[in-house]
C-alpha cells in the first residue's frame, strides 16, 4: 500500500507531512496541534484528520470560519472524506491529500 501525504500551502510555502497509516491528526494555531497554521482566521483547534490506510477524513472542529472542500463549507463535527488529489481550505490555508513519492 502507498503512503500518503499531506501537503499544506499557507503564506505562500509549500510543507509536506507524512501521515501515518492510521491516527488522529489535529490541525489549528494552538501550540499543541500536530499541523499548525499561521492564518489568524483559523482557530486554535481547527479541524480533526483521521487516517485510516488509504482513507482520509477532515472533521471541522466548530471553528469561527469553518472548513471547506469543493467551495463548500462543510458541517461542523461531520467527518467528511477526503479523496486523493482533493484539498480542504483552513482560512487562507490548503490541505491537500497525496500520495508520498519512493525515495530509494
Amino acid at each position: 500500500m502507498s503512503r500518503l501525504r499531506l501537503k499544506l500551502v499557507q503564506d505562500g510555502v509549500v510543507t509536506f507531512h507524512d501521515l501515518p497509516r492510521v491516527a488522529t491528526i489535529l490541525v489549528g494555531r494552538a501550540a499543541d496541534v500536530a499541523i499548525q497554521l499561521s492564518d489568524p482566521r483559523a482557530s486554535s483547534r481547527h479541524a480533526r484528520l483521521r487516517v485510516d490506510g488509504a482513507r482520509v477524513e477532515i472533521e471541522d472542529l466548530e471553528s469561527r470560519n469553518g472548513t471547506q472542500i469543493r467551495g463548500q463549507r462543510i458541517p461542523p463535527n461531520q467527518p467528511v472524506s477526503l479523496a486523493l488529489g482533493e484539498a480542504a481550505t483552513l482560512g487562507s490555508a490548503e490541505l491537500t491529500v497525496q500520495l508520498a513519492r519512493a525515495t530509494w
